[in-house]
C-alpha cells in the first residue's frame, strides 16, 4: 500500500530521478556480474569451501572457551551499595563510630553526589549515589574498586562495596557460592574456612566472606539441680525467675489513649548490665532468706555461630564475594568450581544462590541454542541474527529450487538464485548493520547492554552474509535434492530473462 503511494514510474519522476535509478542499476549490475564470476570460481572447488567452513565451525569451540561469560554486563547505574559487617557483640554506638569512617570515605569521592547510611542493632547498610555520567570521568566499577580498597582499612568492621544487579530477580553480592553438608556445623565451618582462605588467595575477588561464623560469644547459665533441690526449688521456679531477668516476653496488652501497648515483665536494663548483677539476682526466697543465682548456678562462656543457615534443608555456608575488576562472573565461578573439586571432601556438595544461580540456570538452559553467547543480551542479539541469516538462506534456496524445476541444472540454478537475491540481501544487511551502529556507539545508562546486542548483530550479520554468498551454495550443491520438472506440468515455471522476471518469493 505504501509503495502504491510513493513509488512512481520513471517517466513521472523526472529526469534526475531516472538518472539516479539507472546509475544504481548499473552499479548493482556490475556488482552482481562480478559476484557471479567469483561464485562460479569457488564452486569449482566445493571441497575446499567445505573444508574452510569446517575449520571455522571448529574454531568456535576455542573462541567460546577463551571468552568471558556472564549473565548480563554490569551496568553503570550510578550507585554503589555498601554492606558493613561488625563484630557480633558490637553495640550500636560502636557501629556508629565505624560508620563515621565509612561516611568520610564516601564523601571524599569526587564522583559522589549523595551518600546514605542506616545503622541498626541488627543490620547496617550504606551507599553512595554518583553524579551524572557527563560530570564524572570514572564509571561505577572503577569507583567501586577504589572505594573497596579504602574500606579494607576500616578497623573493626568488614565492609563490602557492590553494585545492584543489572537484571531483576536476584539480590545481594554477585558471587554466592553455597557449600552444603549433612555434617555438623563445626565440621562444615572448618571446610568453609579453608575454602574461603584459598579463594581469597586466588586474587580473583575484591571481597569474599562466609556467612557461617563461629564468633558469637554466648553466656550459658548452668544450674546445679542438687543445690536447687536442697533449697526446695523447682526448675520451673528458677526458669520463671530467669525469664523475668532476661527473657523479655510479654504477658498481656494494656490500652492508653486508644493505643495498645505490651506488658513486659523484665528487670530494668541498668540492673542487668554486668555478670555480677546477674549472679546477684534474687531467684527465690526460702524461709524469708533471698537466694541469689550464684547460690545455685554459675555462668560459663562459649562460642556459637551467629546464624544457623540451611540451604535446601541441609546445613550450609554461603561464600559471598565481589569479583575483581576485569574478572567476569563466569571466570569467578569456574575458579570456585575448580577449587571445590580439588579441596572439598565428598560429603560437602556445592550449589548457587543469588545472581550466580541465575547465571548457572540461564547458561544450562540455553547452552544448546546460544553456545556462542557471552551474556543474556548477546543471546537476544543472536536470536535476531539467526532469523536474518535464515531469511537470506531461504530466499536463495527457494529461487534455486524453482529454477531447477524450470529445467536448470543444480549448479546453474544456485548461481542464478544467488545473483537474483544479491541486491535484496545486501540491502537487508546494510540496513540492519547501519541500524545498530547507534547501539554500538551508545554510552551512559544502558550502554553496556546495547553495545553487546548491537555488536552481535552487526558483526554476526556481516560475517553471516559472507557465508550466505559462498558457503550456502557449496552446501546446496552437496546436500540439496534434485528438483526435476514433471513432464507436461502446466505449473512448470519458465526461465524468463532476469530483467523481465520477478521471482514469486520477492512478492
Amino acid at each position: 500500500m505504501m509503495c502504491g503511494v510513493f513509488l512512481k514510474p520513471h517517466e513521472q519522476g523526472g529526469r534526475w530521478v531516472t538518472r539516479i535509478v539507472e546509475a544504481i542499476d548499473r552499479v548493482f549490475g556490475s556488482i552482481q556480474r562480478g559476484y557471479e564470476r567469483l561464485l562460479r570460481s569457488s564452486l569449482r572447488t566445493v571441497p575446499v569451501t567445505l573444508l574452510f567452513t569446517g575449520l571455522v565451525i571448529g574454531s568456535i569451540y576455542f573462541l567460546y572457551t577463551s571468552a568471558d561469560s556472564e549473565l548480563a554486563p554490569q551496568e553503570d547505574q550510578g550507585v554503589v551499595i555498601l554492606q558493613p559487617t561488625s563484630a557480633p557483640n558490637a553495640t550500636l554506638q560502636q557501629k556508629e563510630m565505624f560508620g563515621h569512617q565509612v561516611g568520610d570515605m564516601m564523601a571524599l569521592l569526587p564522583e559522589a553526589a549523595q551518600t546514605f547510611q542506616v545503622e541498626s542493632p541488627a543490620q547496617s547498610i550504606a551507599g553512595v549515589t554518583l553524579k551524572p555520567w557527563d560530570e564524572r570521568h570514572r564509571n561505577a566499577s572503577v569507583v567501586q574498586r577504589d572505594l573497596q580498597n579504602q574500606l579494607n582499612k576500616v578497623a573493626g568492621q568488614k565492609v563490602v562495596a557492590f553494585q545492584p544487579p543489572a537484571l531483576p530477580g536476584s539480590q545481594g553480592l554477585p558471587i554466592q557460592f553455597v557449600l552444603k553438608s549433612t555434617q555438623p556445623l563445626d565440621t562444615l565451618n572448618g571446610e568453609a574456612q579453608k575454602f574461603l582462605a584459598d579463594a581469597a588467595a586466588s586474587g580473583m575477588f575484591l571481597f569474599i566472606d562466609s556467612d557461617l561464623k563461629f564468633d558469637q560469644p554466648q553466656k550459658v547459665i548452668d544450674i546445679d539441680r542438687d543445690k536447687a533441690s536442697q533449697l526446695g526449688l523447682t526448675m520451673t521456679q528458677v526458669g520463671t525467675a530467669l525469664g523475668g531477668l532476661l527473657g523479655g516476653g510479654y504477658t498481656n496488652y494494656f490500652s492508653l489513649d486508644s493505643r495498645s501497648y505490651k506488658v513486659i515483665a523484665q528487670v530494668q536494663q541498668r540492673s542487668r548490665l554486668t555478670l555480677d548483677q546477674i549472679m546477684d539476682f534474687q531467684v527465690a526466697t526460702v524461709n524469708n532468706v533471698p537466694v541469689p543465682l550464684s547460690a545455685i548456678g554459675h555462668i560459663r562462656t562459649e562460642t556459637v555461630p551467629e546464624t544457623i543457615n540451611h540451604f535446601q534443608q541441609v546445613n550450609s555456608a554461603t561464600i559471598s564475594g565481589v569479583p575483581a575488576l576485569g574478572v567476569s562472573q563466569d571466570a569467578a565461578l569456574k575458579s570456585l568450581q575448580a577449587l571445590a573439586a580439588r579441596t572439598l571432601p565428598a560429603d560437602v556438595s556445592i550449589d548457587y544462590a543469588g545472581p550466580l544461580r541465575q547465571l548457572v540456570q540461564e547458561s544450562s538452559g540455553f547452552v544448546g541454542t546460544f553456545i556462542l553467547a557471552l551474556n543474556i543480551y548477546t543471546e537476544v542479539g543472536l536470536v535476531t541474527l539467526m532469523g536474518l541469516i535464515s531469511k537470506h538462506g531461504i530466499l536463495i534456496v527457494e529461487v534455486a529450487n524453482a529454477a531447477q524445476q524450470g529445467g536448470m541444472s543444480k549448479l546453474e540454478a544456485i548461481i542464478h538464485a544467488a545473483g537474483i537475491r544479491l541486491r535484496p540481501i545486501l540491502m537487508t544487511t546494510a540496513a540492519m548493520v547501519l541500524g545498530v551502529v547507534p547501539l554500538i556507539m551508545s554510552a551512559g545508562a544502558g550502554g553496556a547492554s546495547r553495545f553487546n546486542m548491537g555488536l552481535v548483530i552487526a558483526s554476526g550479520l556481516s560475517i553471516g552474509t559472507l557465508f550466505t554468498f559462498f558457503v550456502l551454495q557449496a552446501v546446496y550443491l552437496t546436500i540439496a535434492a534434485r528438483h526435476v520438472p514433471e513432464q507436461g506440468s502446466a505449473d512448470t515455471p519458465s526461465l524468463e530473462p532476469e530483467s523481465h522476471r520477478i521471482p514469486s518469493a520477492a512478492l
